[in-house]
């Protein structure tokens, strides 16, 4: 068995599933309104 460290960078996400460990990546965010997309109703 190795041991690992836990370390949590930011905009990257890990949560054990069973044996397994997903990794979630996020390249950023928009702070926008929904005005900008077309087609799709805003929910208030």
């Amino acid at each position: 068995m190795s041991s690992q460290v836990a370390f949590q960078a930011p905009a990257i996400n890990r949560k054990k599933v069973g044996d397994m460990t997903v990794t979630m990546l996020s390249d950023g965010y928009l702070d926008a309104s929904f005005e900008l997309l077309n087609g799709i109703d805003a929910l208030i």
